[in-house]
């Protein structure tokens, strides 16, 4: 919508999803789980890529489950008790990243303006916390190491 234009720059396209989405599941197996929300003046049936089109990832991961428009508080709990959560550049995946127990996946760029990430306990960071590019590129060494350090089940 209107309102969201201005932080346009912030959104992360399906490359990146799918770039980790492929590194994990050449690691170890998955349950994907996509969250999306309609921001246009009416509610989309579709999962959107940050531009407003058809997401790839349905296609391209077809047995992921995609969650559109529900319950904030649901995603969120979702989001942060997950294996592994795959960060979005917002607030609201912020707050999954300051809750989660599990292994993040963040965009190394967390602001498009400055290059920073969020300030958690270095520790937890170091082992637990992943960056990946815009473009979806991530260490898989570092990734697995995170995988058998900290995640969940």
């Amino acid at each position: 919508g209107k309102r969201y234009a201005k932080h346009a720059r912030l959104n992360l396209g399906d490359d990146y999803y799918l770039g980790v989405v492929k590194a994990l599941q050449s690691i170890s197996s998955v349950d994907v789980v996509a969250f999306g929300a309609s921001v246009a003046a009416k509610k989309s049936s579709q999962l959107l890529d940050a531009q407003g089109n058809a997401s790839r990832i349905p296609v391209e991961v077809p047995d992921a489950k995609v969650v559109l428009d529900g319950d904030p508080l649901e995603a969120l709990t979702h989001m942060a008790r997950a294996d592994v959560l795959v960060a979005a550049r917002s607030q609201f995946s912020y707050a999954a990243i300051a809750l989660s127990q599990g292994v993040v996946v963040y965009p190394s760029k967390w602001h498009a303006h400055r290059q920073s990430v969020p300030r958690f306990a270095a520790e937890r960071v170091a082992k637990c916390h992943v960056p990946a590019s815009d473009s979806g590129n991530i260490d898989r060494g570092r990734l697995a190491a995170a995988l058998r350090a900290c995640r969940i089940s």
